[in-house]
């Protein structure tokens, strides 16, 4: 099993609490709300990044990836990496999201190109309710909305990093093709989740990644012997998935604890699909993953 080693991160996570770059006023970007003390905490700075990081996940929001928040002036907007179109509607149709936030929200995506034919989809989302708390613009004025939310997307795609950089020597990632719904994105996430639940390895489903073939789940280790416990002795994953795996391992910090990470696959994708040429650009694109799945927990982390 070859240890991949971590590349340099240079995504930002922190939250975007800091004042946007002042703009002269002008027809085209409206007018922007400011924040008054008897918001609700969850739609206020000081709440909304953690609520919105709870909902994610307990709306099982796996096609986006939260990056940051900006709060520079309501309403607060999730900055997201989205996996696949819609995927914002696991949050949008979620009973948790909906209890909380009601069905009113906005939302702006946008496609970058992150270069030698790289696309990411950047999706800015998050809740209107603050709207009933400000009066000065009027809340009830779409154009208005709409203006500083356009503004707000191109401060975002500004400052995006792309997960999938243009690092030297990378390969281009391949493509789904003709890979069976079990191997894929419609169906690994259940497949992945109905082996876990019945065989019950000592581990903990952090993220599940197929914006690129294979599919790979995204694991906290809590025990040496997972591999044994997950593959060798399971059936469900036997019979789905396989025994040979796709595998990168590492370990990171987060806040006070050391993780144990393991990124996994099956080896069955390139049954279907062709397979990055070589070993040395199929390293290149699981460090790059590997690399990806570290950013995104450590937005966890904070």
């Amino acid at each position: 099993m070859k240890r991949l080693l971590p590349l340099l991160l240079l995504l930002s996570c922190a939250p975007k609490t800091a004042p946007l770059p002042q703009v002269a006023p002008a027809a085209g970007v409206g007018e922007a709300w400011e924040w008054v003390d008897f918001v609700s905490i969850d739609l206020a700075p000081e709440g909304f990044h953690g609520q919105l990081r709870a909902l994610t996940q307990q709306c099982g929001a796996t096609g986006l990836t939260l990056l940051d928040v900006d709060c520079t002036e309501p309403p607060c907007l999730g900055i997201f990496r989205a996996r696949q179109p819609g995927a914002e509607q696991a949050l949008l149709q979620c009973p948790q999201w909906r209890q909380q936030w009601g069905r009113a929200a906005q939302r702006d995506r946008r496609v970058i190109d992150c270069g030698d034919g790289i696309q990411e989809d950047a999706l800015l989302l998050g809740p209107t309710k603050v709207l009933q708390w400000l009066t000065d613009p009027a809340p009830d004025d779409p154009e208005n909305l709409n203006k500083r939310l356009r503004l707000r997307a191109g401060y975002a795609v500004e400052d995006w990093s792309c997960a999938r950089g243009r690092a030297q020597g990378l390969t281009v990632a391949p493509d789904w093709e003709d890979a069976p719904p079990e191997l894929g994105p419609a169906g690994f996430p259940d497949a992945l989740r109905d082996a876990v639940d019945q065989c019950k390895p000592q581990v903990t489903v952090l993220d599940i990644d197929c914006q690129e073939p294979p599919c790979l789940a995204v694991l906290q280790v809590l025990d040496p012997k997972w591999r044994t416990q997950l593959v060798e002795r399971c059936p469900p994953w036997q019979e789905t998935f396989g025994p040979n795996l796709i595998l990168a391992t590492d370990q990171m910090r987060c806040a006070e604890s050391t993780l144990d990470l393991a990124v996994v696959g099956s080896a069955r994708t390139w049954d279907h699909i062709d397979r990055p040429a070589g070993d040395d650009a199929l390293d290149a694109r699981m460090q790059l993953r590997l690399d990806r799945a570290r950013a995104d927990i450590d937005v966890q982390c904070r």
